[in-house]
């Protein structure tokens, strides 16, 4: 039971890593490139 349990909890752990990576490089990066070039020409 723990085994699984812990198994359970990794799986969990390496979702929600990779799906906050996918959602700074899908949707964080475009934005600061935006802001970042709006300071830089103003």
């Amino acid at each position: 039971m723990p085994y699984v349990l812990l198994k359970t909890l990794h799986v969990l752990g390496v979702i929600v890593w990779i799906g906050g990576m996918l959602f700074a490089h899908v949707f964080l990066r475009p934005a600061v490139r935006r802001l970042n070039r709006r300071c830089a020409c103003g």
